[in-house]
């Protein structure tokens, strides 16, 4: 018996095309209305990667490495950086007075040196700042009283002593600055202030072959501190004017006491100043 067997429908694949093509359609359209818009805000930036903010170590790590390498300017802006996130390091504070000291700026190093004593008045060393920053702002009462507060603080600090040798060698006190000069270089003899003030004081009392042997001393431990060279400079400056206006000990000038001209190394000097000061 034969039984016919019915045939399938096949089903159309065309409602498959056309959904595919709307898909593609609409994916068409949406990126050409992305760039429809870029182009409409070409101006536009994109979003800037936020930078991470600095802090007071990264500024502090950078004013020593600057300090090391005699860019004093430089060396202050990186401890006032210190001193913008930490109003209350004194630290940064002292050290800005004196690199403001350095320069000249004595009335800006009182001013810091003050304002470091104030958030720590039990800190040696701010006093000591202190105490150097009157000093060279002629403040010479002021800076006696300063430095002996110091180093009632801390008997032992060098760098009071130091500059207590700096203010009695102003104040006309010889034996007690060269004492006091003598006692900083025996507690530190790495410190280049207790090096360098005791050729200060030698200097300023005659003595200017071993005022010599001391700023080489400083200047071995610190050989890019610019104002060191300016120190020993001015003792052989000191010097040349010495010979000029003294008789030799034949009883003869060394040399006619004329005004020095444009071509001396002297010209246009009738003083010095107790410590070079100005930007180098």
């Amino acid at each position: 018996m034969y039984i016919s067997r019915r045939r399938r429908k096949r089903r159309s694949i065309l409602p498959f095309i056309i959904i595919g093509l709307l898909l593609i359609g609409a994916a068409y359209v949406i990126n050409q209305s992305a760039n429809l818009i870029e182009l409409r805000n070409p101006l536009v930036p994109p979003e800037p990667t936020p930078t991470p903010a600095r802090s007071a170590l990264s500024y502090l790590a950078e004013a020593e490495s600057l300090y090391a390498n005699g860019q004093i300017p430089e060396a202050i802006g990186a401890y006032a950086g210190v001193a913008a996130l930490e109003p209350d390091n004194d630290e940064a504070l002292r050290w800005q007075a004196r690199l403001h000291a350095l320069l000249g700026h004595t009335a800006a190093a009182v001013t810091l040196a003050q304002k470091a004593v104030d958030i720590d008045p039990t800190e040696p060393r701010n006093l000591a700042v202190l105490a150097m920053a009157l000093d060279w702002n002629k403040q010479y009462d002021d800076a006696l009283k300063t430095a002996l507060n110091a180093l009632d603080l801390d008997a032992t600090l060098p760098e009071a002593h130091a500059y207590l040798a700096e203010i009695y060698m102003d104040k006309g006190i010889w034996a007690l600055a060269l004492e006091e000069a003598q006692t900083a270089v025996k507690l530190d003899e790495n410190s280049v202030e207790a090096w360098r003030t005791l050729g200060y004081v030698l200097d300023q009392q005659g003595r200017r072959d071993e005022a010599l042997q001391a700023y080489d001393r400083a200047i071995a431990l610190h050989p890019k501190l610019g104002y060191l060279y300016i120190g020993k400079g001015y003792v052989y400056l000191a010097g040349a004017i010495t010979r000029r206006r003294w008789p030799s000990s034949s009883g003869q000038s060394t040399s006619t006491p004329t005004a020095p001209t444009a071509t001396t190394p002297w010209a246009g000097v009738t003083c010095w100043p107790a410590r070079p000061t100005g930007q180098f």
